[in-house]
């Protein structure tokens, strides 16, 4: 098996960046598209991709930079979505009609039911019979912030990655294992959308810096935002999803262990894990509610996760406050917009049949 591949970037915001930098360095031949033309107009005048940073530094050529998804598309063998989860359903109706089978789709991330959720809706609208799979994070700590540079702090150390269904995640890893080593399998992806890490740490800080947020101030998110108290309770926010994990059967990593495994740290308690993290040093908070951190990680984060405990009679009353709360600052009926089991296929099924249903 050669180790170049052909790899399309789907979104180059952060993570798009930094995916395309990576892998160009990598020498892997790198499509990339955006939905934003004149984005990628900036990138081509620029003539490349400048990654810096303490993880990742370069020059990347990109092979292709188009507007056109089905150009970026065609002769991929992997394709890579790195746009906000919130939109995985509006492209992959967009994507049906360009992929073809044997390609390997992999959202970064998929939060939670990404995957399932991706794959329905290819099927609903006669995709080719492509893989799909999911991380439960970003690779990348990064900031982009012009077109064509791309500040890399640190790249994780593992990553775990799977399938739907879980059958296929073996091949799916042999297909990236030399550009991507970090994307670690798990059992399935089950794994991954219940090791949602963004959304046990955005949406309850940001809930809770609110009134930061809604006047603008200036702040560092983790290193200012996230407190001694605040982390108290997202630790407490996180034992309800270890708990739904434990109902299914299924061993994902808290939040502490995550920590360690990313970024090679041991600490007492999340606030330490947090406060010691150097990649976190200068990434600021968000300046209006109006955030990813709300809109993309409750939706697709904390509904589904919510919705996973009913389904094993599990309660999470810390998570389903968040979710109402959330949804009269900004406005938004979450628990209808989100992610639900009967998007994901999974209504009305007991841990049994969504075990075997994933497998």
């Amino acid at each position: 098996m050669t180790d170049q591949k052909t790899y399309a970037v789907l979104g180059l915001g952060n993570g798009g960046h930094a995916f395309a930098a990576y892998l160009s360095l990598k020498g892997q031949s790198v499509q990339a598209w955006d939905v934003d033309p004149q984005r990628i107009e900036q990138i081509k005048t620029r003539g490349s991709i400048t990654a810096h940073g303490d993880g990742l530094c370069g020059t990347a050529v990109i092979d292709l930079l188009t507007p056109d998804l089905g150009a970026a598309i065609r002769g991929a063998d992997v394709i890579l979505v790195v746009i906000p989860a919130m939109y995985h359903a509006s492209l992959a109706e967009k994507m049906s009609a360009h992929l073809t089978k044997g390609q390997l789709v992999i959202l970064n991330p998929g939060a939670t039911g990404g995957a399932l959720e991706f794959r329905s809706i290819l099927r609903r609208h006669g995709g080719a019979e492509a893989t799909v799979g999911e991380t439960s994070n970003m690779l990348f700590t990064c900031r982009s912030d012009a077109p064509g540079d791309v500040t890399v702090n640190a790249i994780k150390e593992t990553m775990d990655f799977a399938c739907v269904p879980a059958s296929m995640t073996s091949w799916a890893q042999e297909q990236i294992s030399f550009a991507l080593p970090q994307f670690s399998a798990v059992d399935n992806v089950l794994c991954t959308s219940l090791t949602n890490i963004n959304a046990m740490m955005h949406p309850l800080p940001t809930v809770l810096n609110a009134a930061r947020c809604d006047a603008g101030s200036p702040f560092q998110y983790y290193l200012e935002g996230i407190t001694p108290a605040v982390a108290t309770l997202v630790e407490q926010l996180d034992n309800e999803r270890l708990e739904i994990a434990k109902a299914f059967g299924v061993t994902v990593q808290s939040l502490a262990q995550w920590y360690k495994d990313s970024y090679g740290r041991d600490s007492e308690n999340l606030y330490e894990a947090v406060h010691g993290n150097n990649a976190y040093r200068g990434i600021s908070g968000p300046t209006n509610l109006q955030t990813r951190y709300l809109t993309e990680d409750v939706a697709t984060g904390l509904v589904p996760l919510s919705e996973f405990g009913r389904a094993v009679n599990v309660q999470t009353p810390l998570m389903d406050a968040v979710i109402e709360l959330a949804s009269s600052l900004i406005r938004v009926d979450f628990r209808k917009e989100g992610r639900t089991l009967e998007k994901l296929e999974l209504a009305g099924l007991d841990v049994a049949e969504i075990t075997s249903y994933v497998a």
